[in-house]
């Protein structure tokens, strides 16, 4: 039987822009089946939001150079920047549509191997009793109560995430006291399947 684990938000931003290598061989061996990847449903909004934020932010920094660039264009001493301006403003211009088509690539990817894990009436409640208890954000607090309700309910027992949130003694304690494995990043998942592989000789 395949390794189990759930992953979050941050998962898929590393996956999609090659941010870890851990990360994307995690997607890989999902692919090959050697690893069943568990992803709460509301992550695809939570990571395409920060997509659009991100690009936003650049679009934004764009404008800003293009009217920079119109203002020392009609200054003879510093006209001759403008050029560069205008390369980093085309620059910011390629990375935003390059970020964008490779994040709606790997993600189409995710989605085929992911089994995806829709909230429930039960989830929603233990969301608030972990809002409340924590003062985690909403998001956060989403996620810890969709980990706990897969091990309440035998669905998946270990968690990664690289957001250090979940480390703090609250959230950690509440994972030891369900039993609920915790990974700070996707090394120790995908270390021993490399190695089984190894052995394999494949």
């Amino acid at each position: 039987m395949a390794d189990e684990i759930l992953v979050e938000t941050n998962w898929i931003l590393d996956a999609c822009f090659h941010q870890d290598d851990a990360s994307e061989a995690l997607l890989d061996y999902a692919g090959a089946g050697r690893v069943a990847i568990l992803l709460p449903s509301f992550c695809l909004a939570e990571a395409i939001k920060a997509v659009e934020t991100k690009t936003a932010v650049w679009d934004s920094l764009a404008i800003r150079l293009r009217d920079t660039r119109a203002d020392v264009s009609r200054s003879r001493t510093l006209a001759p920047f403008a050029e560069n301006l205008q390369q980093a403003e085309f620059a910011l211009a390629e990375m935003a549509d390059a970020a964008e088509r490779e994040f709606w690539d790997v993600l189409g990817r995710i989605v085929t191997v992911a089994r995806l894990v829709e909230p429930t009436k039960e989830g929603v409640a233990l969301t608030a009793r972990v809002r409340d208890l924590f003062k985690l954000s909403p998001a956060d607090s989403a996620v810890l109560a969709t980990v706990s309700e897969a091990r309440r309910t035998g669905v998946c027992s270990s968690f990664m995430s690289r957001d250090g949130i979940f480390g703090t003694p609250g959230p950690r304690g509440l994972m030891e006291r369900e039993g609920i494995v915790y990974h700070s990043n996707a090394a120790p998942i995908v270390g021993p399947i490399r190695q089984r592989l190894e052995r394999e000789g494949r």
